[in-house]
């Protein structure tokens, strides 16, 4: 487990996906938690979930390293998904992020879409 003052990050295998499970606040003094909490799906040829859910606040140091992550998993041809909870999926939909970045209400949905990867 990767943490700070005030966020947690936890990465494992789960079920043919890489999980990234968030708790916290993610911004500019606990961005560099949340970075290598990504970086260690960066070898994997497996999909990977972002899990939002704990998360009570991510500033935009937090949506640009999502961002970065994004673009790794993409020259990897790897899928990624993130798991929010309502208001983080407004501010991904506001933002217009969710066009790049598939968000889900829960594990279920996320995994359903990365499905075709996770069998592969």
């Amino acid at each position: 487990m990767l943490s700070s003052q005030h966020l947690q990050c936890q990465v494992m295998q789960s079920d043919g996906a890489m999980l990234v499970q968030v708790t916290g606040e993610v911004d500019v003094a606990s961005v560099d938690v949340f970075d290598r909490a990504l970086a260690q799906t960066a070898g994997k040829a497996v999909p990977i979930i972002v899990d939002l859910t704990k998360t009570e606040f991510i500033d935009s140091t937090g949506l640009m390293a999502l961002l970065r992550a994004l673009e790794q998993a993409q020259r990897r041809r790897v899928l990624i998904a993130v798991i929010a909870n309502r208001a983080d999926g407004l501010l991904f939909a506001a933002l217009t992020l969710d066009r790049l970045i598939r968000v889900f209400p829960d594990a279920m949905s996320a995994r359903e879409y990365l499905k075709p990867q996770m069998t592969a």
